[in-house]
């Protein structure tokens, strides 16, 4: 299993260099949409850190700490691709990437609020907390189709 800050790492590397860069805001959603997209097609989580649901969509805390000086700049690309992903987990990143790439960041944050997953933990009584696998598992699982590599 892979951790938050690869994931981001692999997303960030792999954008498009004729997109637009990638931010703080974007970055959250995407690492959302392929924890999702991993979940909905092997039914397991591709990274095991919580995804909150915070008001302007779904957050990794740690990642969002840790490029959170940037504020709504571009985030600086890695200097290399984190190593150790699977085909399987190259190819749903491979596949968000495509799907969501092209997406502004307030594009990606209006399509979460959108989401069950999302709906119901910011609006869970006592106040919003985490996003249930079982629920990105469920919103995702019919879905997403396998995969392929390159295209």
């Amino acid at each position: 299993m892979q951790n938050a800050q690869d994931v981001a790492r692999y997303l960030l590397v792999t954008q498009d260099p004729n997109g637009e860069r990638i931010t703080n805001l974007k970055l959250q959603k995407l690492v959302y949409f392929a924890q999702g997209f991993y979940l909905g097609w092997r039914g397991r989580p591709l990274f095991s850190e919580s995804i909150k649901a915070w008001a302007h969509g779904p957050v990794v805390p740690a990642l969002w700490h840790e490029y959170r000086q940037y504020g709504s700049n571009p985030l600086p690309l890695p200097t290399s691709p984190p190593s150790g992903f699977t085909s399987d987990e190259r190819a749903v990143l491979d596949s968000v990437t495509r799907a969501y790439g092209g997406y502004s960041a307030w594009d990606l944050r209006e399509i979460t609020h959108r989401e069950p997953p999302w709906v119901e933990a910011f609006n869970r009584p006592g106040g919003p907390g985490a996003i249930a696998h079982s629920a990105l598992e469920a919103q995702y699982k019919g879905r997403v189709q396998a995969p392929t590599e390159g295209g």
